[in-house]
């Protein structure tokens, strides 16, 4: 049986899809940056004391509105008993990804509809494979990309802003597609109202709402154009009105993100104006799929087909170049629509094998290494299990901070150990420490551990808070500039 026939008769990829992403969401407790839990979780959790008035923060560059999903879901937590913060952020994680499946599920099955890989005659199909059997093929391809390529998992099920936006985008293109091929304009609206939710959720993503008149604009279609103006105008200005009440003006949150980037961004780092474009062609597999995929009739009728994604995905990219600082996670919001462009390449290396199977092969062997530590070996482990580790002992009242080990805790998942205080302590000071002391603990990384045992040397380990297998390997080849990736260890002094 050939691989297509295997595709096409022995797998159910929305079954895996499905299975696969709740089983990262149950599995996976990590977040990938600090105002993941700056800007949302401190607001939300716990959800015994979280009001929606609290979603409001007047020196906050973020929406409240942004916040809201996240909310709603830790009070369903609450409403069925789960009464621990860190119980509530692992339901709300599973309770966004529920939804935002339920949202790739629909256009999953309007881009089936659509027939988005039928590239036309002049499209080059290898291996005598008729179009039927292409788009099934291609269909599957893409179901399972999603699936399994190694950004898309750990990523897509985050509670974090860039994620609550993924799928409205990846809706907007499917809807804008049905109305191409259709010409329905209810399914105008809905593109535009999808992107414009995209917005709501992260301002940045509002420059891809440009895409949709700008492509009805170069396929003359100045009726769609009118339409999808209107509505996107009427959106904007519904999206605005909120603020009003809650944070004294007109889209105050959206003046206060562009305001802050562009007088603050430097403080975060100044990065190239290429790191962006070099990120995407490494994401891509660039190098693995244009070996075999280029000649005329490939790429030309991919791309002018699917200008959608690329064309979204080129304002989204030159928006977020303006700004200094550079980070991986901004990109997130259009991992669904860099999968659309990837899908066509990779089912024709498929097509290709066994030509081509040492491209797929490697391909394969890199994705799977980073998408099992990606997935099943969080970010930000020792952190989060520092604080679970306070949380459980309530006789520790005071938690030194040795030369400042830790930047931050998520102290919102101490929620037992009322009591506790952490407090920074040199070097120097530790030898004033009283003995045998009980009810105090310090936290320090394995860096300063394995150069100071002499100085602590009074000091065992009670426990140890490791990192995942990525921030190990990079710890172990450098300790030195990945100190932040270090093991955290808790020592005491206490004899009893």
């Amino acid at each position: 049986m050939t691989i297509v026939q295997t595709l096409n008769k022995k797998l159910n990829p929305t079954v895996i899809f499905l299975g696969f992403f709740l089983l990262v969401a149950f599995l996976n407790d990590g977040f990938m940056g600090t105002d993941e839990y700056w800007n949302a979780m401190v607001k939300y959790l716990p959800a015994q004391t979280s009001s929606y008035t609290d979603l409001v923060d007047q020196t906050d560059v973020k929406s409240p509105l942004q916040v809201m999903p996240m909310h709603f879901g830790s009070q369903i937590a609450l409403k069925l008993g789960v009464f621990h913060p860190y119980d509530q952020y692992r339901f709300t994680i599973l309770f966004i990804t529920i939804i935002n499946l339920l949202i790739y599920l629909f256009s999953f099955q309007i881009i089936q509809s659509v027939r988005l890989w039928d590239f036309g005659s002049d499209f080059k199909i290898p291996g005598g494979v008729n179009s039927q059997q292409w788009q099934a093929l291609c269909q599957k391809v893409f179901v399972l990309l999603f699936t399994f390529y190694f950004a898309s998992s750990f990523t897509l099920t985050r509670p974090m802003f860039e994620s609550l936006a993924a799928p409205w985008i990846l809706l907007s293109m499917a809807l804008f597609y049905r109305y191409k091929n259709d010409g329905r304009v209810l399914d105008l609206v809905g593109s535009t109202v999808t992107v414009s939710m995209a917005f709501v959720l992260r301002q940045q993503a509002g420059i891809g709402a440009v895409t949709v008149p700008l492509l009805l604009l170069l396929s003359k279609d100045f009726k769609g154009v009118l339409i999808s103006s209107l509505v996107g105008i009427g959106c904007f200005v519904l999206a605005g009105i909120p603020d009003i009440f809650l944070r004294g003006g007109f889209h105050h949150s959206l003046i206060a993100v562009l305001t802050y980037n562009v007088e603050h961004g430097h403080e975060y780092g100044n990065g190239s104006i290429m790191f962006y474009p070099a990120l995407l062609l490494g994401l891509s597999f660039f190098p693995f799929l244009y070996i075999g995929n280029t000649g005329k009739g490939i790429a030309g009728p991919v791309f002018k087909k699917l200008n959608y994604a690329w064309v979204f995905i080129a304002l989204f990219v030159a928006l977020h170049s303006y700004f200094p600082q550079k980070f991986e996670r901004f990109m997130v919001s259009i991992i669904p629509l860099l999968i659309v462009l990837m899908a066509p390449f990779f089912a024709r290396l498929v097509l290709m094998w066994p030509q081509k199977k040492w491209q797929l092969i490697t391909m394969a062997v890199l994705n799977i290494f980073i998408l099992i530590n990606a997935s099943f070996f969080p970010s930000q482990k020792n952190i989060i299990n520092a604080a679970l580790f306070i949380d459980r002992h309530n006789s520790i009242k005071t938690v030194y901070n040795l030369e400042k080990t830790i930047e931050w805790l998520p102290e919102k998942f101490i929620f037992l150990n009322r009591g506790y205080n952490i407090v920074d302590l040199s070097l120097a000071s530790v030898k004033d420490q009283p003995t045998n002391n009980c009810q105090a603990a310090i936290i320090v990384n394995d860096f300063i551990w394995t150069q100071e045992k002499e100085t602590l040397k009074d000091y065992h380990i009670v426990d140890t808070f490791n990192v995942n297998l990525i921030e190990s390997f990079a710890y172990k080849f450098n300790k030195k500039n990945n100190i932040r990736r270090a093991p955290l260890h808790v020592l005491s002094n206490c004899k009893t």
